[in-house]
């Protein structure tokens, strides 16, 4: 009997051995899966907050210096049949610009380009001695820019380089006179971003259009990528060692993940340094993923999680061997602590400590990006009557229920809701306008209604419902976060005032 009481006791410990294994290993998957979807989203965010500075930058070139009589007049001679006029208009707009062009290069712009109405290339700044070739196949951001006499701005690959590029109609009280292109290359982002979030990065283009759209004679400016055969990267002035081990280290591990033009992060090593490597791909002009933007982040953060593993998983099976209940009471606490600091004990949604970190976090970013953050606060109609009517057990029973409607109402990875007070809720969506907003709101309160919860005591039905309060950032407001929730309160305030189970917004109210 003993000795199958210690099989028993050996198996147990086995199975919760497993148990606790496998346990840890779902929280260390989930941790390390968020941590790298938010280095993707600080990648993007860093990468459009200079794209679109330098966009800023060529809009003002644009007006302030080359939208200007004396520059159009020269470009009108440009369209000449003549052939002599055309090369004297050349050296005339080359001779005009050239300090233009220098003062550019000093702020990292590669190409200063002017275009024919027809997308023939009239003058290279960068090479003055290439004119005359046909863009129309192989530079759509010209081709359309000059068709539909609209600004274009984006990636793309050109004859001689690739750039981030920005192109503006050149238009006349005459006519259409042709185009002009101001673009930068990686190096420029690469700079700017280091200069601001002080990490490294790297790009790398599709093979395949290196092969189809440059020079024969300027192939020599690319060599193959150490991270994947099919980008390429620009030949760089030095060669950064770290990123080039790192990239060979990489280049098995993620052969996959390119071919799915996604974006991912992966953790890694440098000798004794912890990297994590973010790939975020970037579009052309076409909306074609033909290259990759690559952060290299030395971060332990990732280490951190693999000590903690260990950690609880050492304490886990000592706490076996001593008794096996206690790890249960041991891993059952440390689930507790962990989920009392971001959920709410009763309906199991983040509470609002973990909101208002949340909220400051994302009005931060919506500042930066200049994109609307919307907020909604949500109240349970009569929800003191509910429970004076039913018991405070059934009130907890409904305020879970509302809780899970609300989790389930709201459908992008970015959309969050929580558990704001009592019988208040509170929803946050980044990046959505007004019009979005409300249309959750609605989704929401509709969702809630038809859970025909019965509420006899209920002013705006016999059924449980939620009056909602909505508002939105605007990129030309500089209040807080917590001016955004009061507003989204206030609005809240507006529905109860108007019969409740209803949504109404604050910037109607303002």
């Amino acid at each position: 009997m003993k000795i199958i009481n210690s099989y028993k006791i050996i198996l147990l410990f086995v199975l919760l051995t497993v148990c606790l294994l496998f346990s840890l290993n779902y929280m260390f998957a989930q941790k390390q899966k968020k941590y790298f979807q938010n280095k993707i989203h600080e990648l993007d965010v860093s990468y459009n907050v200079i794209i679109d500075s330098y966009f800023r930058v060529s809009h003002i070139v644009f007006h302030e210096i080359i939208n200007r009589p004396e520059v159009l007049a020269i470009l009108k001679k440009a369209t000449s049949s003549d052939e002599n006029i055309r090369n004297e208009s050349r050296q005339e707009l080359f001779l005009k610009l050239t300090p233009v062009y220098q003062r550019l290069k000093n702020l990292n712009v590669r190409q200063f380009h002017f275009h024919l109405p027809d997308n023939t290339s009239f003058l290279r700044f960068h090479r003055p001695s290439k004119f005359g070739d046909d863009l129309t196949d192989v530079r759509y951001s010209i081709k359309q820019t000059n068709s539909q006499l609209k600004t274009f701005s984006g990636f793309e690959e050109g004859r001689i380089k690739n750039g981030f590029r920005y192109v503006f109609p050149i238009i006349s009280p005459t006519g259409h006179l042709g185009s002009v292109e101001i673009s930068l290359n990686f190096k420029a982002i690469e700079q700017e971003m280091m200069r601001l979030f002080g990490k490294e990065y790297n790009f790398i283009i599709s093979r395949t259009i290196v092969d189809q759209k440059v020079f024969e004679s300027e192939k020599s400016n690319y060599k193959l990528s150490d991270v994947s055969d099919d980008y390429m990267l620009e030949t760089p002035e030095e060669i950064n060692k770290t990123h080039s081990r790192i990239n060979k280290l990489l280049k098995s591990q993620i052969a996959s993940k390119l071919l799915e033009k996604s974006s991912f992060a992966v953790e890694t090593a440098n000798f004794e340094d912890k990297y994590i490597v973010t790939f975020l791909p970037v579009a052309n002009v076409e909306g074609q993923k033909v290259a990759y933007l690559i952060s290299y982040d030395k971060d332990d953060t990732i280490k951190r999680y693999y000590f903690e593993f260990y950690l609880s998983l050492f304490i886990g099976i000592m706490g076996l061997l001593v008794i096996y209940f206690l790890s249960k009471k041991l891993k059952s606490a440390y689930e507790t602590i962990r989920e009392q600091a971001i959920l709410d004990g009763l309906t199991e949604i983040p509470n609002r400590r973990y909101f208002s970190e949340r909220v400051s976090t994302e009005f931060k970013l919506s500042q930066r990006s200049e994109k609307p953050l919307s907020v909604i606060m949500c109240d349970v109609d009569n929800f003191k009557a509910y429970n004076d009517t039913y018991g405070h057990g059934k009130g907890d029973q409904c305020l879970k229920k509302v809780a899970q409607t609300l989790q389930s109402s709201l459908k992008r990875p970015g959309d969050f809701c929580a558990r704001y007070g009592g019988e208040e809720f509170v929803v946050l969506l980044p990046n959505t306008d007004l019009d979005g907003a409300l249309n959750i709101a609605e989704k929401i309160r509709s969702n809630i209604e038809k859970m025909e919860i019965s509420h006899e005591k209920s002013l705006p039905a016999k059924v449980v419902t939620l009056s909602l309060g909505v508002t939105t950032s605007k990129k030309d407001n500089f209040f807080s976060h917590e001016e955004l929730v009061k507003q989204a309160d206030m609005a809240l305030y507006r529905s109860k005032e108007l019969g409740r189970n209803q949504a109404q917004s604050f910037n109607e109210l303002a």
